[in-house]
């Protein structure tokens, strides 16, 4: 499997785990609402009516028509567990789409030789749940960093990765925010 795909895997399965609880669920975590209603709906109506079928006494066929309403609604909760997967991993990706633009960024952490520093730094390139930074401060992956992009409040962000760029005390540095950043 591809890096690209495997980092959205956990959205993935965190948004199926909840369809494999009820149908509909994941979907209400991906915040597809009118999707979770309808499937929520009518795996509602199917268990309903298979317990009703099942509180009449001698009733013909309902061997047959509990075979039906069973069949449906696994259909509905699988469908509903292959939905939630992969809708989420297509918002996560959405979100991560990167637009290449220069915003002055100040950066408050701590470094590698634990020192407390603040920065001005330039992202190379930003997204709704990340950015990537032009920074001189050494950090290594997972620092926790606060970030103050120009005009927006302050938003926590945790270092993914941090590389050599080759040009004297510069370094690239890849976070994920927090909270999502708006108007990108």
């Amino acid at each position: 499997m591809s890096g690209e795909v495997e980092q959205y895997i956990k959205y993935g399965v965190s948004a199926a785990k909840w369809s494999v609880l009820f149908p509909g669920l994941g979907q209400l975590r991906n915040r597809h609402y009118r999707k979770a209603m309808l499937v929520i709906g009518i795996a509602s109506f199917l268990i309903g009516f298979q317990l009703m079928l099942l509180a009449q006494p001698q009733q013909q066929n309902r061997l047959a028509w509990s075979a039906v309403l069973f069949g449906g609604l696994f259909a509905i909760w699988e469908l509903s567990i292959f939905d939630a997967y992969y809708s989420a991993v297509a918002n996560r990706r959405a979100d991560t789409s990167r637009q290449d633009v220069q915003i002055l960024t100040t950066v408050y952490g701590v470094d590698v030789s634990n020192s407390s520093f603040q920065e001005i730094a330039v992202t190379k390139n930003v997204s709704k749940m990340g950015a990537c930074l032009i920074m001189s401060a050494e950090v290594g992956p997972e620092t926790p960093l606060i970030l103050e992009f120009e005009g927006k409040p302050r938003n926590k962000a945790r270092v993914v990765w941090a590389k050599e760029t080759g040009n004297c005390n510069e370094r690239l540095v890849g976070v994920e925010l927090k909270k999502p950043l708006r108007d990108v």
